[in-house]
Order: structure tokens, then sequence, then C-alpha cells
């Protein structure tokens, strides 16, 4: 469907070249756009349940020569004015709470520090110094409602074949998700985000610095769906990758049909923008070679 005007009512952040790439493949009827500057997006239209469509435009923040996803996010908010800010992609889940294929929709997002973490559980710094680096953006109230009432018949939209490991009716939680570097070695790491986040359930190298730039530009509303993935060093782990990243777009898709035009604006704080993330490349959808960020962590991380 041929988009009428400029108007984008949808901001969609994709972490990585393999994400973006699954979501055009989603759709047939994406049309590329280039921004001020010549950076590529791709815009379609949405057909919504209420009988109010809306325009939807989706990047790669890398595409734009290795701006951060906070920055690049934010040049575009200023360019296309968009109503919503979304993200979508994968995350570690906290293993025995959630299970491999449940979507994660971030309630709060924030960046921890793992050294300072650790440092407060050996007794060498304050509940206040690793509390400085967790200030959360917080998603509406409303939509956190929403989320957790939302149907499950979302589920019919994915047109990946369902990995036999995940549930034909995944769960949707509405928890607090936490961004920082990419630990391998720390089976601890949620329990000691935990013992200062309640409720944490998800980890990525990227959620905060949308929610960051959310703050930063009075973005109103904002989501960020994540879908729970497996360990990277199997094989069959590109597989889950695939299925789990188109389940959390589709996931975003249902849910703003039916509520994006309802939305009230969401309760922001500012959060710290971390650190460049450390890239690795890997196969997932044809040939090509994509960066991915290194957050594939040990399989205590999962839930598998």
């Amino acid at each position: 469907m041929i988009i009428k005007n400029n108007h984008i009512d949808v901001m969609l952040i994709t972490t990585v070249k393999e994400e973006l790439d699954i979501v055009l493949e989603a759709e047939s009827d994406w049309r590329p756009r280039k921004d001020m500057n010549g950076f590529p997006y791709y815009t379609r239209r949405v057909n919504s349940h209420k009988g109010k469509d809306f325009n939807i435009a989706v990047t790669w923040p890398i595409a734009a020569g290795g701006d951060t996803a906070s920055g690049f996010a934010g040049h575009l908010i200023k360019e296309l004015k968009p109503r919503c800010l979304s993200m979508i992609g994968i995350c570690a889940g906290f293993q025995g709470k959630v299970s491999v294929g449940d979507v994660v929709v971030g309630e709060r997002v924030f960046w921890y520090d793992t050294g300072k973490l650790k440092a407060f559980q050996e007794g060498r710094a304050n509940k206040k110094e690793v509390s400085h680096d967790m200030n959360p953006y917080t998603l509406s109230p409303s939509w956190v409602q929403k989320v957790q009432n939302f149907p499950s018949d979302w589920t019919d939209t994915v047109k990946a074949v369902r990995p036999s490991e995940i549930s034909q009716q995944p769960y949707i939680h509405v928890a607090p998700m936490g961004t920082g570097d990419p630990v391998r070695t720390n089976p601890e790491l949620f329990p000691m985000l935990a013992s200062h986040v309640r409720k944490v359930l998800a980890i990525d190298t990227d959620a905060v610095a949308i929610g960051a730039v959310a703050d930063i530009e009075s973005q109103n509303p904002c989501i960020i769906v994540k879908t729970v993935a497996g360990d990277a060093r199997h094989e069959k782990d590109d597989y889950f990758r695939c299925y789990a990243i188109e389940s959390s777009y589709r996931f975003l898709i249902a849910f703003l049909k039916d509520n994006l035009w309802s939305s009230e604006p969401a309760a922001h704080k500012a959060v710290p923008v971390p650190d460049e993330r450390r890239m690795k490349k890997s196969p997932c959808a044809g040939n090509r070679n994509k960066a991915i960020p290194a957050l594939f962590l040990k399989p205590e991380y999962f839930c598998i």
C-alpha cells in the first residue's frame, strides 16, 4: 500500500541488520526512502483494526555509517516527527522465570554497570553508587495494562515456522529490561540485577538507548518489544533468532493496531546512554554477513 503523504506515525528501530532484513521480508509493501542526509529507511501503511491506519518507518542505525541507535533515532525523530517510537528484536531471559520464545515488553528499561553491581555485592560500593546508573525509562501505565490483557491470536500472524522448543502460546511479560555490557562469565548477573530492580526478566544491549531518546525528545509513547532467544553457540540458534525477531515484530504491529490511537503520554525518566556496542558477525537469513550484538551469554542466562 502506498503512503499518501510523508507523515510517519510509528518509527521502528532495529538493533542489527538481520532484524531489519527479517522485518522487510515479513511484508511485501515496504518502500525505500532516504532521510535528508541520504541514509535509508523503509515505510509502509498498516491497516488498523479500528479503521484508522498508520504509517510506519523502519531503519537500522548502523546504516548511518556507525551512528549509535540513540543518535540516529534522535535525528529521525526530529525529521519525521513520529507519534510513537518503538524497538523490536531479541533478548536474553532470566532462566526459570521466562521461556525461549516468550515476549518481553519493557515496563522499564535501564542501564546497568556490571562492575559496580559486582563491587556492591562484594561490599566495595554502596547501593546509591549502583543505583545512579539505573534510572529507568517507564512505559505508560495504561499500555502496561493493555499489554497484560492483550489477546494471544497475534501469534497466528507469524509466518516463520515455530521451532518445536517454543510454546505454541508464548507468554507475554511486561517487566523491567536491563541494558549493559554482554558479560559472558557471570551466572550471578540476573540475581544481582534483581536485587536492585525487582522483577527484571530480560537483558539486551540497546533498549536503554531508545528509552533515552524517548526522554530527550519527549517522544510519547515509546514501546520496546523483545523475544527471548537461545544460546548462539549452536546451529539451531540462528533458526530460533529468526523466528524470535519476526515474533517481536508481529506482536508490536498487532498491539499498535489496537492501541496506537488510544495511547496516552508515557512517563519518562532520564537514562544514561550505553557505550558503543561490541559486535560480531553471524549468519541468519541468506548467506550475507550481518553484524549482531554479542548478547548471547552462557546458557545459564537463558531459559532452555
